[in-house]
């Protein structure tokens, strides 16, 4: 799903850039329609080859037709915080368009800050802890509790971790 953030030119060009800047992530910075498009093709046409963008970190945009999904492909996996929302266009189709839905769930906060602190410092994300700390507390955050106050209440499958 990365592949599907909006461009950082898009960004610019929205009412609060700052804020959309800041907040990328968030469910209106994704090209959400884009990607269920995606997807409805891939179920629809499963004799042809379909080209999805991937994220290049280090171009801080999404890089177009990176990836083939190919006739031959018995599965595809889809990833990402948004595949479950239960009732924002165009999100909320997506159920219909999947086998299963699994969700996973982690009971230990710290850890999951700790694991994108070290995530940002990696991929060059950010210079430093104290910046990592603050993208985690003022987006990440947000859109984890968005989604768990709007996903759909019954995947398939749910993992604690």
């Amino acid at each position: 799903m990365d592949g599907f953030h909006l461009y950082r030119a898009q960004l610019d060009m929205m009412d609060d850039p700052k804020l959309a800047h800041r907040r990328r992530g968030a469910h209106w910075t994704f090209d959400g329609q884009g990607f269920v498009d995606l997807i409805e093709r891939i179920v629809r046409e499963p004799g042809e080859t379909m080209l999805a963008p991937t994220f290049d970190h280090a171009e801080k945009d999404p890089r177009p037709d990176d990836i083939a999904v190919r006739p031959e492909h018995c599965m595809v996996i889809l990833e990402g915080l948004y595949l479950q929302l239960k009732s924002l266009s165009p999100w909320s189709k997506l159920p219909e368009l999947v086998d299963e839905a699994w969700w996973i769930e982690s009971r230990d906060l710290d850890a999951v800050k700790e694991r994108l602190v070290v995530r940002y410092l990696e991929a060059g994300m950010t210079e430093s802890r104290e910046k990592a700390i603050f993208r985690i507390d003022d987006s990440d955050r947000l859109n984890g509790t968005f989604i768990l106050q709007n996903r759909i209440s019954d995947p398939d499958y749910i993992i604690y971790n």
